[in-house]
């Protein structure tokens, strides 16, 4: 096999594949330009075609953590780290902050729960390096405390 099958051009709406540093696969609802609206852990995301694998089957990867995005307000969009690696849950932030960017929100909050630090730190060491991250709080005590992390985002980004 030459791999030819797993090329991006190759990606239509209904195939199934793997969103690279995210552990888990979902399927294409649709496609504009270089973009894939994918069904993922029962939410829709955004994600560049170069970060999408094709696979032949839903059962060929295993997600390792779980994550959610509630879009029911924008200033509450979110995700939940809780049950995954350092490594995957840094990916995830990475991925959640470009779906925030790419709807153009001017906040992102980060659960990563209290347990002994490693991902909190490893995060916010994350936001502060990230190009399109303004500012960091932990949250507020009605948000989680210091069980999650806010992130303001540049409003404007250039390229």
């Amino acid at each position: 096999m030459d791999g030819s099958e797993n090329k991006t051009h190759d990606i239509r709406p209904g195939d199934w594949v793997e969103i690279d540093g995210m552990g888990g696969i979902g399927q294409v609802i649709e496609i504009d330009r270089e973009k894939a609206r994918v069904m993922l852990y029962d939410k829709e995301w955004l994600f560049s075609l170069g970060k999408l694998c094709a696979v032949k089957e839903p059962g060929e990867a295993k997600p390792r953590g779980r994550v959610h995005v509630s879009t029911r307000n924008s200033l509450k969009h979110e995700i939940d780290l809780h049950g995954m690696r350092v490594e995957d849950a840094l990916e995830a932030v990475r991925q959640g902050i470009d779906q925030a960017v790419v709807y153009r929100l001017s906040q992102f909050k980060i659960i990563h729960g209290h347990g002994s630090g490693r991902i909190r730190t490893a995060v916010r060491d994350l936001l502060a390096q990230h190009p399109h991250v303004e500012s960091f709080r932990f949250a507020e005590p009605w948000e989680g405390g210091m069980g999650g992390t806010v992130a303001r985002l540049k409003t404007s980004i250039t390229e």
